[in-house]
């Protein structure tokens, strides 16, 4: 670590390098900046590993997309994300769960049952080659499997239709693919990997949601109020009946979480106003 760090920063990676290589080793160089680099050696790239993280990674990309299109902060947690791909090793799964925020995740699934799919000729580009049987590949892409389709063609490969007797190939620039979650289900997809979440939200969802972002205006409030990473505080909150008593059954979590060593509720000392969730609550918080 310290010879790869070491041009970005010099002076830490030189003390790590005396402390724990020139004192034990020596022959040693005289300094982190006089070794070698590591050389690179082929044979020890795990391209296995390498496969799984970037299956991960993008699994995790579309499931931010997902969200996005569908108005869900990643701090509201989510029952279910459908996956496409067949495998992915339990360790990456759990990852995909913490950085989406998401508690289960199914692989291998159909996503054709969430997914409204829209496959129609790009009139401009085949109206002009093959105006008049524009009707028979109209029904010819409406034969065929959706998702397979639209995957296929969004991958960048055709398919190939017959119509009157010619072949005509149908490819990204002549067809329009839309794709869109059902109600309920929110889907993105690229290449070969799609993904639907699940966004129902259900009651104790909802209030998982709801102290995340409680949590998240506490420790804001304390960074804008300058208390140290290691102050204890008291909480007072205030102004919303059905939000305290979220707090009240999350009170633990909350006191862990935020080096709380009391939480007061209705009191007259929650004098800052927030948002959680659309919903007003007043908020106090007080150093130790």
């Amino acid at each position: 670590f310290s010879k790869i760090a070491a041009p970005f920063i010099p002076f830490i990676t030189e003390e790590l390098y005396q402390n724990l290589v020139v004192a034990f080793d020596k022959d040693a160089e005289e300094s982190v900046h006089l070794c070698k680099w590591p050389e690179y050696v082929k044979a020890d790239v795990d391209v296995v590993l390498e496969d799984e993280m970037d299956k991960a990674y993008k699994i995790v990309k579309l499931g931010r997309s997902a969200r996005n299109g569908a108005n869900i902060k990643n701090r509201q947690p989510l029952g279910k994300m459908l996956v496409s791909v067949d495998s992915l090793p339990e360790y990456y799964g759990d990852i995909v769960k913490d950085e989406l925020n998401i508690k289960q995740v199914e692989l291998g699934s159909d996503l054709s049952k969430y997914v409204n799919f829209e496959i129609k000729p790009n009139l401009p580009v085949l109206g002009k080659a093959y105006g008049k049987m524009i009707p028979g590949i109209r029904k010819g892409i409406a034969s065929m499997n959706q998702m397979d389709l639209a995957q296929r063609v969004n991958n960048g490969n055709g398919v190939t239709i017959n119509g009157d007797g010619t072949e005509i190939e149908l490819n990204k620039e002549n067809l329009l693919v839309t794709m869109q979650g059902l109600e309920g289900f929110a889907f993105a997809g690229e290449g070969e990997i799609g993904v639907v979440l699940d966004t129902n939200i259900s009651e104790e969802l909802r209030e998982e949601g709801h102290i995340r972002e409680v949590l998240s205006k506490i420790q804001n409030m304390r960074k804008e109020t300058g208390f140290e990473v290691s102050d204890k505080i008291n909480l007072y909150f205030a102004g919303n009946e059905v939000l305290e008593n979220v707090i009240r059954k999350f009170e633990n979590q909350i006191k862990k979480d935020t080096l709380a060593l009391t939480v007061a509720y209705n009191s007259d000392k929650a004098i800052n106003e927030v948002k959680i969730n659309g919903e007003k609550l007043l908020l106090h918080v007080e150093r130790v």
